[in-house]
Order: C-alpha cells, then structure tokens, then sequence
C-alpha cells in the first residue's frame, strides 16, 4: 500500500474527488486522511473493495433503509484511538469510559446493520469483532452514561454508604458543632470514595485492557465501511463505474475528468471525452499546443489513480492494470530550491523512474512534452532516446509531444483531433464578423483522441490556426 503524494493529488484532479468524498464518521474521515493505494501484492482486498463498493452502491440507488440507518450510526462515532492506545498500558478516565461505553454501543449497532446488508447485498469482509463482555463491564448501570458501579469494589462500596451517612447527618445537624463534625465526616468519606473510585476504574480498566485491540479492529473497520459508503454515494451521484483491475492492458474508453468538466461548464463548455488502450512499452500522443494532450494524460491519470484507491471511475469501460507505482512528469517540475529548471526537473524525475523500473517494479508513468522546454533539435533526440528506453522497460508508458518524427518507436500511436474537423474558411470569416476565438476554438476544438496507425505521420498543424482564430497581430500574421 502507498500514499498518494501531494503533486499526485493535484496535478491530476484527484484532490477534487477526494474533497467531495464525505464519510459520516470521524474515523471514516480519518480513513480517507490516510487513504492508499492498492498495490499488485494486495490484488485479492482491492477486489473485495470495489465488490463492496458496487453492492452499497446498489443498496444506495434502492435507499435502503440500512443505509440510512448506518449512516445515523457513524455521524455520532468517535475516533478513539488514542483511548485505545491508553487502554494497554493506563487506567482510563471517566470522561474515557464514558466515550467507550458509547462507542461500544455504537458499533454493535454498526455490526447489526453491516450484518443485514451482507445478508442481502452479499457485502464480505465487514464482520466485527464480538465485544458483549466488555460492553456489559460498563453496562452495569443500564443508563446512557458511565457510573462507576459498586460491584467493582467493596471499598467503593463502604465509602458510598459513609458518604450517604454523612450526607444524612448534614441534614440533621442541630447546631455548629454537629455540623462542622457532619462535614468533615462528609470530606473524609469523599476521600475515600475517590480513591476507591480510582482502585475501581484500575480494576476495570485492566478487565477491558484485553479487548483494546478488538477496539481498535471494530474502530477501523466502521471507518473503511464508512469510506466505502462515501465512495458508493459518490459513485451513484456521478454515474461512476466499476473498474476491472489487473492484467497488462489500459484500456479507458470515454473517461471524463470530472474537475476539468466543471470548469467546462462554468465556461459554457462541453468535455470531449477521451479514449485509450495501451499495453507494455510507449503509447504516444501527439497535437498541437491547445489541443487537449495534457488534458487527456491527466484524465488517464486520475482514473488509474482511483481505481487503486478502490473508487469507481468516469467511464464508459475501464481495464486497469495494478501498478507498483504511477508517475506524473509535467510542467510541474521545476525546482526553485535545489535550483533546478523544468527540464532540470524532467531529468530527475526521470532518473527516479528509471531506478525503480530498474528494480523490477511495473509502473505507470505519464510524460507531458517532455524535454519540450529544450530546443527542437536537442529536445526531438533526447525524446526519441527516452522513448527507446522506456520500450525495453517494464511498465506502461503514455508521452505527449508536438516533436515531428519521434512516433516511429512508439507501441501505439493517438493523435489529439484538435481543429481537423472544423472548417477553418468558415471559421475565419466568422472572426471577420466579430466572433470571440477563445470561444470558437472551446467550441470547435476536438480534444478526443484517435488512434493512428501510420506511425510515420506527422504532428497535427493546429498551431497556425489558433493563432488566427486569436487575432494574432496583423504584423507577425503577414509573415506567415
């Protein structure tokens, strides 16, 4: 399992479906805080994740009542761990015994329901642990909070009946001398009731020190049902599907990037969705700037990316191998600290890719016009070098470029549409007539990919075109 990092997080759009994941609980947020990907060794938990998944997302779409019944259930569940971790090695408080008193109940009613939605959903691995006996240790009471019960300790026991005593003789005093004596008697067995009390929660505590890990197990379990949930309710409210996981094929078939589409569509703009299939080795696309290259790697990203966090993913049909790793190199990568520029970056990050792959790891890494800062000479040869590299690598690897003829090492060949099908004549006039170009190109700008088979083909001529459709200044157009 690993950690997504932070440049994964944003460089992609996967902060954006982690901020509207909400589970209910405190220890289901803190699940998500600590969210990580599924690795190939953890192949079979990843599976039993997006089965689970998929059932409460069945259950979500029915509104069956469990749900909202689990979902009541962990909004008032606390995170305790830190009363666990005192539990082995202290005596608890009893503000803490009190909140252990009401988790307990809480996740026997979590366990009922979570029981019940296996039975009629076919949810696996949701089985919590049994803790009656220590539920009845704090039960003694039988009311909503936590009182210290006699039973416990037989000096407790004595000091309470001392105390009642006192408190009676309190009432009765007939002058100052009987009560001065009635409130001492009173402190004194005050005193001694609460070093009984103390002696008792010792003991207590040490009859429900073996339980702390059960605890513990029951805390993290009600927080990944809890995460899972989350991850069902946003499956069914955005029409995410279900990945097929593992294997040596990447196949995405109208995947959508659900932040850039809202950005869209604040702009009164529509997302092209984007489609590809790459196996071992490079898969290059290649466009013109403007043309939706970076847009379709990040929407390849961040669906990989989601189906190892166990989420449903935006698309049509998805088949996503389980990588050991998965790299983004972008325009990201420039280092003002150690005084590196982008391309110093590339170059760095390259070698930390290398050195796994090296390693035997299979990754994924994603390659946005790198060496594109250099010039076109030096740029096109250290592209086509890296290309060749990579091919003899164990991995899966989708690079951007508008270099001419650096596609013929390439596995597969996409090429961004762009403004192939647009009738440029027509668009030009339209500028003529005053038309906005930032809003034509939005319009007839097509950022799906298609794939080539001639891999001598050169790089789409988009460029030209976007220029004139931004009224590039009449004196560099004359030069054209």
């Amino acid at each position: 399992m690993i950690k997504p990092s932070f440049s994964q997080k944003s460089a992609c759009g996967l902060k954006y479906i982690l901020d509207r994941t909400e589970p209910c609980s405190a220890p289901g947020k803190n699940a998500l805080k600590k969210i990580e990907f599924y690795t190939p060794d953890a192949k079979e938990e990843l599976l039993t994740e997006l089965e689970n998944v998929e059932k409460l997302k069945q259950a979500v779409a029915l509104r069956a009542k469990e749900i909202s019944q689990l979902e009541s259930v962990f909004f008032h569940l606390k995170d305790l761990h830190n009363t666990f971790d005192r539990l082995s090695r202290a005596t608890l408080d009893e503000v803490e015994l009190f909140e252990l008193k009401a988790f307990l109940r809480l996740t026997r009613q979590a366990s009922g329901i979570a029981e019940t939605l296996s039975e009629k959903y076919g949810l696996k691995a949701v089985a919590f642990r049994k803790t009656e006996k220590a539920f009845e240790l704090l039960e003694a009471d039988k009311g909503e909070g936590f009182f210290v019960d006699d039973a416990l300790s037989e000096k407790l026991l004595a000091a309470r009946r001392e105390k009642e005593t006192a408190n009676a003789a309190l009432a009765c005093a007939k002058n100052e001398a009987e009560l001065a004596a009635a409130r001492q008697r009173h402190l004194n067995a005050a005193a001694k009731e609460d070093a009984a009390q103390e002696e008792a929660r010792e003991r207590l505590s040490s009859l429900l020190r073996p339980f702390a890990e059960d605890f513990a197990f029951n805390s993290e379990l009600a927080g990944r049902l809890d995460l899972m949930l989350a991850k069902a309710r946003l499956a069914y409210a955005s029409d995410a599907i279900k990945p097929i996981v593992g294997g040596d094929e990447l196949k995405l078939i109208q995947m959508t990037n659900p932040e850039i589409e809202e950005k869209l569509r604040l702009r009164g703009s529509d997302f092209t969705p984007v489609s590809i299939e790459a196996n071992r080795g490079v898969t290059l696309i290649t466009g013109a700037n403007m043309g939706g290259k970076s847009v379709a790697l990040k929407t390849i990203a961040l669906n990989v990316l989601l189906a190892q966090l166990g989420y449903f993913v935006y698309a049509r049909e998805a088949r996503v191998p389980l990588f050991d790793f998965v790299e983004i190199v972008n325009e990201n990568m420039q280092s003002v600290d150690r005084g590196l520029s982008t391309f110093g970056g590339e170059i760095v990050k390259l070698n930390s890719v290398m050195e796994r792959l090296k390693k035997g790891m299979f990754g994924l890494c994603l390659m946005d016009e790198f060496a594109g800062g250099t010039n076109f000479e030096e740029g096109s040869r250290i592209f086509r070098a890296v290309e060749r590299a990579l091919n003899e690598m164990n991995g899966i690897f989708i690079l951007t470029t508008h270099f001419d003829g650096v596609s013929a090492d390439a596995k597969a060949l996409y090429q961004v549409k762009g403004l192939s099908g647009a009738d440029l004549k027509s668009l030009d006039r339209e500028i003529e007539s005053g038309a906005d170009g930032t809003e034509l190109i939005a319009q007839y700008m097509d950022y799906g990919l298609v794939r080539v088979d001639d891999k001598t083909k050169g790089v789409p001529k988009d460029a030209v075109a976007v220029c004139r459709l931004l009224r590039i200044d009449q004196d560099v157009l004359k030069y054209f």
